[in-house]
């Protein structure tokens, strides 16, 4: 058990890093969606055979293949909301405003795998998204929702679903295969981006900006696997629910490795570190993880 938390705690740590590396390329390097996406999916599934390390992937069926389908589409679909609102505000915001689809969580999971939980955790669970919305007002007398809002509300509601078909996926098959597949059909399905001519070329005529940056994918992609097994091996042990409740720790560790890179190298991975923001963060990160353990409890 106790295992299992601390992978359910390296997910959101290790997603964390993965998190700045994805406002530097979205911001510095590509300024093409479906060519940052192709680069990145292709990268991901170069990094894959690192589960192989644990066992080899096994056939379940066509109903779990689809299933498993549909996680690695997901996979492919929620980045083009995501990576868009990372131009727009700090890449620790952002990554606060994937709680906005946790609240999905648990009525999926209560239809989809039949999980619940007790009352005190529930209350954690409101923390945590109470918390993440204070995230989100910038100015109290005069609130405005930007599109980054609809963009995240978007992809994490994409996330929420994929988490419940994991869990529907992971009672029915190792997780072994489990990763290895949904890596596999993420990266057919970002084989689709090649169609249209337009993008076509884009993804061509960067491919030398790929290479001499394939270093940084290279290392995002591996820090964000660790990230990706760690969360798979915790959905297999703990309830769907309570593994994206730590996962909601993500913005802690982003406002953390954010601001030490801030002391290192300045102002090159969008995050405001002012006192004023710090402070408003911390406090906010201090009620998501009192919800996060309510919700352990």
């Amino acid at each position: 058990m106790m295992f299992a938390v601390a992978a359910a705690f390296l997910c959101p740590l290790f997603h964390a890093v993965s998190n700045i590396v994805d406002a530097h390329l979205s911001n510095k390097v590509f300024r093409k969606l479906p060519t940052l996406i192709f680069y990145n999916c292709l990268t991901n599934f170069l990094a894959a055979p690192m589960v192989l390390i644990f066992g080899w992937p096994q056939w379940y069926g066509w109903e779990i293949m689809s299933v498993l389908a549909v996680v690695g589409i997901i996979d492919v679909l929620y980045q083009i909301p995501y990576y868009e609102a990372l131009r727009r505000g700090d890449t620790s915001v952002i990554a606060a405003w994937f709680s906005l689809g946790y609240v999905l969580v648990p009525v999926l999971a209560y239809f989809m795998v039949d999980e619940r939980l007790g009352v005190v955790q529930y209350v954690g669970f409101g923390i945590i998204i109470a918390a993440s919305v204070v995230l989100n007002i910038e100015n109290p007398r005069k609130i405005r929702i930007n599109k980054a809002f609809y963009l995240m509300l978007l992809s994490s509601f994409l996330l929420s679903l994929q988490a419940v078909l994991y869990k529907y996926a992971l009672e029915r098959a190792d997780w072994v295969s489990t990763v290895f597949y949904s890596a596999l059909f993420s990266t057919l399905t970002v084989f689709g981006f090649l169609a249209p001519r337009i993008a076509r070329l884009n993804i061509k005529a960067n491919f030398p900006r790929y290479k001499a940056k394939f270093y940084v994918f290279g290392l995002n992609e591996v820090v964000n696997q660790i990230g990706s097994i760690a969360f798979v091996f915790a959905m297999s042990q703990l309830p769907v629910v309570v593994v994206e409740s730590v996962n909601s720790t993500q913005p802690l560790f982003v406002l953390a490795v954010g601001a030490g890179l801030y002391a290192l190298f300045g102002d090159k991975f969008k995050e405001d570190v002012s006192s004023f923001h710090l402070l408003r963060k911390s406090i906010c990160f201090l009620f998501i993880t009192v919800g996060v353990f309510m919700v352990l409890k």
